[in-house]
């Protein structure tokens, strides 16, 4: 029989891993039209299964494709789940990021400031979203370039991320290099170098050829000169 809409995405989810963004997108889509087959209406499968493929528009540079279904998915959830859900949260930030590659900053910070509003009630819960919304945050400031006011947030949702996503290794690695490469805008070589080598032991590790190992390295060579 043909593979279920959980086993495609499962699959996607691989692809993605291994950095062949175009497989795993092709894999979300067919998962998105049987979902949208077997589901009339609002449901939480649903707006996961448009979050997901949204998100890999982003990755892939496709602002115009990721931003209307990120929309989307985030105003089924809305709709579906308490204020203070994870998923909230989620979308708020991924709306976020749809303003950062537009270069729309201000409204970037307006979604993060939501988001932050919207953390669940439950600590590690709360501690782990807080982490990638100040991420964000960090990372707002810094297109704005306004380092001082990014480093904070950066700093810390580093130490969050250390602690809570031991497994999930690209939000250490991304934080470690957003750090670095902000560092090294300031001129603290020394304090960048150590965020740099451990961004690019896990990018290495997880994908050699990818845009990100390439300008992790290019980021550490400056610290090294």
């Amino acid at each position: 029989g043909n593979p279920s809409a959980e086993t495609l995405q499962l699959r996607a989810q691989l692809e993605e891993h291994i950095g062949t963004i175009r497989e795993a997108i092709a894999l979300q889509s067919k998962a998105l039209s049987l979902l949208r087959q077997q589901n009339q209406g609002d449901t939480k499968d649903l707006a996961d299964a448009m979050r997901r493929l949204g998100m890999l528009f982003l990755q892939a540079g496709d602002v115009a494709t990721a931003g209307p279904l990120l929309a989307d998915a985030h105003g089924m959830s809305v709709r579906l789940l308490p204020a203070h859900n994870p998923e909230i949260v989620l979308g708020l930030v991924s709306l976020a990021m749809v303003d950062q590659s537009k270069g729309d900053l201000a409204h970037a910070h307006l979604l993060l400031r939501q988001a932050l509003d919207h953390l669940p009630a439950d600590p590690e819960a709360s501690r782990r979203l807080g982490a990638l919304v100040k991420l964000n945050i960090g990372l707002t400031y810094t297109k704005q370039s306004n380092p001082k006011a990014a480093e904070p947030y950066l700093a810390e949702s580093k130490l969050v991320a250390e602690g809570l996503f031991g497994g999930a290794e690209i939000i250490v690695a991304e934080t470690s290099r957003n750090l670095g490469v902000l560092l090294v805008e300031r001129g603290d070589y020394a304090k960048a170098e150590p965020n740099l080598t451990r961004a690019l032991e896990i990018y290495s590790r997880l994908n050699p050829r990818s845009a990100d190992t390439a300008r992790t390295a290019m980021a550490l060579g400056l610290t090294l000169l």
